[in-house]
């Protein structure tokens, strides 16, 4: 629907670190919220980083390839872009230790239902 931020991603995210964290723990945990994820390998973010000159989000790693090969930038396509300019997401990186804590606690919680089952 409209309103599901999982299917709009621009409109679910700040990428300023000020999103509702509340809200992100709301989902279900099947639905990873997509301001979680690298705009390159699609998965949950590994040491996040992001570039200086916009506001994309890439693991580290996915980042380091992808501008060592292209000298630009994934997001928005700024030539001369170097991986030293890359800068560490703490925001980012604080989120996805959160939502994959809420993750860990959930499949306790589900354990221990189907051993009392």
């Amino acid at each position: 629907s409209k309103d599901d931020p999982l299917v709009h991603k621009k409109e679910s995210q700040t990428r300023n670190g000020s999103q509702d964290i509340g809200k992100l723990l709301a989902n279900e945990k099947t639905k990873q919220d997509f301001s979680l994820t690298c705009d390159l390998c699609k998965n949950l973010c590994k040491r996040a980083v992001r570039p200086p000159c916009c506001s994309g989000q890439s693991c580290r790693g996915c980042a380091i390839k992808f501008v060592t090969s292209k000298r630009a930038c994934w997001w928005c396509g700024k030539n001369e872009l170097d991986s030293k300019q890359l800068i560490c997401f703490d925001d980012l990186r604080e989120e996805v230790e959160v939502y994959k804590q809420r993750c860990q606690g959930e499949d306790k919680e589900n354990s221990a239902q189907i051993k009392e089952y």
